[in-house]
């Protein structure tokens, strides 16, 4: 299972890769000990990737789907960007932003940028 600390890696034909990202919520008011605070569950995500700063178009599948008992699972599928790789010969790391809305309107922002692309 992947865990948020571990690289995704998409290699050239990698369709559809399924990654689930698990943000923890504070156990009570003001614990600092999550990413979401406590009284609150996420009730939209908006993902987007990019490499060098530069937007990737090609590399998200879809849209980004919320889960868990706790609304605090974004869940997502990432393509090899092929499209965007067809320029580089090197093996190189891209990013994943989300912009997470909470249940009290309130956004939360995190990055991701350990997407490892290309032959490994």
């Amino acid at each position: 299972m992947f865990k948020n600390t571990e690289p995704i890696k998409l290699q050239p034909n990698d369709t559809k890769y399924g990654v689930s990202f698990y943000f923890p919520i504070e156990t009570a008011y003001g614990a600092n000990d999550g990413a979401i605070p406590f009284g609150t569950r996420i009730s939209s995500a908006a993902v987007t990737s990019s490499y060098n700063s530069t937007t990737i178009n090609d590399m998200i599948t879809g849209s980004a789907i919320v889960s868990g008992d706790n609304l605090n699972i974004v869940q997502l599928s990432l393509n090899y960007p092929a499209t965007t790789m067809a320029n580089i010969t090197k093996t190189v790391t891209m990013s994943l932003r989300f912009v997470l809305t909470l249940t009290d309107t309130s956004t939360r922002e995190f990055d991701y940028r350990n997407v490892v692309v290309g032959n490994q």
